[in-house]
């Protein structure tokens, strides 16, 4: 029992929801730094999520910087063996430990936090905590348990390991990214970011500054318009609502104010979503652009674990300026039937897109467009690397779908404790406008934290 429970100590991560949701729309894969984050699509990136290394090494932990005052307040104290667990201690950490396993990670954290103030089991349950508030994007929260875990014993090397992954999330950080991509109905798109990110002192209040630029060129015969923003957000992890605040604004064609608000309605988690956006942007759709296109959003996403695997999914509509209406939706289940391994999660999915009028100016399926997918991703990491892989075969479930693949990698490399690069490919074949439309993109980023 003590070996699997060091298993699950050593190795928990967060399940990676992979491809689904994406036969309708291309953009530049990209994973989050903050994993309560998303970015448009929702329905897309909301899926493919950051991996967390699962092999511990030594590593001292950082004691300067946004985090040092915590780091520093804690003593660290020679190593001194605790008490055996008891057999009851051992079973309720392993009924925690399974429920972190099958992505029930509210209740494990409940569990995890009455085993914790119990001094019997309080030594053996910090590890999984922190790892369970880190995955469910806490890290502020994570790390007060990891520095109470190598204050009790230095040579911790998992502890060190999550805190020094936690202080990454924690930390200020500057990006860059550079993105290209196009599809078989010649458009080209080539996107900047340049972004900074940080936190107030209590670690809970995150602050997000984007300047971004894109130039969308529909050849041969136009539009090639250019878009350039200044974007604000901001959130509050430690509500109960959780409230994230967006608001951009953007420069010729479609110039003006835009903004969403996103809240979490239960533990599940169970979020809602409602945006005025600039259409064109999010559509990918030079087009849309040209045209100045706008849209009211209003969606609602969650997720939900059990013993026989994760169910997650999104409902949205877009009111768009023209008069159209667009609905989409997403369901997926990961079962927790691992037969490959448990670095390979097979999936199926549902994607569904339905619209009031049909448009060349976007993908806008007049008969509606529904498919079926099974999917397939594998990731292995390491505590400065990571690798994921993705991809999914479709068929037709109803309207112009027909039968479909996607398939993408991602990976970063700390090239040292302060900077990080990433690198993203994604590729989809579909069909659109009765047609056979396929896509790609690349893009690069450049991670710097302070």
């Amino acid at each position: 029992m003590n070996h699997q429970l060091r298993r699950l100590k050593c190795s928990f991560r967060k399940p990676v929801f992979a491809l689904s949701g994406l036969l309708g729309c291309w953009m530049p894969l990209t994973i989050q730094a903050q994993t309560s984050q998303f970015i448009f699509p929702a329905d897309f990136l909301s899926r493919f999520e950051r991996v967390t290394p699962t092999t511990p090494t030594p590593t001292a932990p950082r004691t300067s910087g946004p985090t040092g005052s915590a780091a520093q307040n804690t003593q660290i104290q020679p190593h001194v063996k605790p008490a055996p667990l008891s057999s009851e201690g051992e079973e309720a950490i392993q009924q925690a430990n399974n429920l972190a396993w099958t992505n029930r990670l509210p209740d494990a954290i409940v569990k995890y936090e009455a085993l914790i103030r119990d001094p019997a089991t309080a030594h053996a349950t910090r590890v999984p905590l922190a790892n369970a508030y880190r995955w469910t994007g806490r890290p502020d929260l994570a790390e007060t348990q990891y520095l109470k875990a190598i204050s009790g014993d230095a040579s911790n090397s998992d502890a060190a390991t999550g805190l020094e992954q936690a202080q990454r999330e924690l930390r200020p950080r500057t990006s860059l990214k550079l993105g290209t991509g196009g599809d078989s109905n010649d458009l080209n798109i080539s996107t900047a970011t340049l972004s900074h990110s940080w936190r107030d002192k209590t670690n809970t209040q995150v602050f997000r500054l984007d300047t971004d630029f894109g130039h969308y060129k529909q050849d041969p015969s136009g539009p090639n318009p250019k878009q350039a923003g200044l974007t604000f957000s901001y959130e509050n992890v430690a509500s109960s609502l959780q409230p994230r605040i967006t608001v951009s604004g953007d420069g010729n064609p479609a110039s003006g104010i835009f903004g969403e608000l996103k809240l979490k309605l239960s533990p599940l988690p169970v979020f809602v979503d409602i945006a005025h956006e600039n259409f064109g942007r999010t559509a990918q759709s030079a087009r849309a652009l040209n045209a100045k296109l706008t849209a009211n959003r209003i969606g609602i996403e969650g997720q939900w674990g059990g013993t026989l695997g994760a169910l997650s999914g999104r409902l949205a509509i877009q009111n768009v300026s023209d008069g159209n209406q667009i609905r989409t939706g997403n369901l997926k289940f990961t079962p927790a039937w691992r037969p490959l391994g448990l670095a390979f999660k097979p999936y199926i999915a549902v994607d569904t897109r339905d619209v009031r009028f049909n448009t060349p100016e976007y993908w806008s399926p007049a008969d509606g467009s529904a498919s079926l997918g099974l999917g397939l991703t594998a990731e292995w990491s390491d505590k400065d690397w990571y690798l994921v892989l993705a991809g999914q075969a479709g068929t037709r479930l109803y309207g112009e779908a027909g039968t479909s693949w996607v398939g993408s990698a991602a990976a970063q490399r700390w090239i040292d404790k302060d900077t990080a690069v990433t690198v993203n490919l994604f590729g989809l074949s579909s069909i659109r406008d009765k047609t056979r439309y396929r896509s790609h993109s690349l893009s690069i980023k450049l991670d710097r934290l302070w």
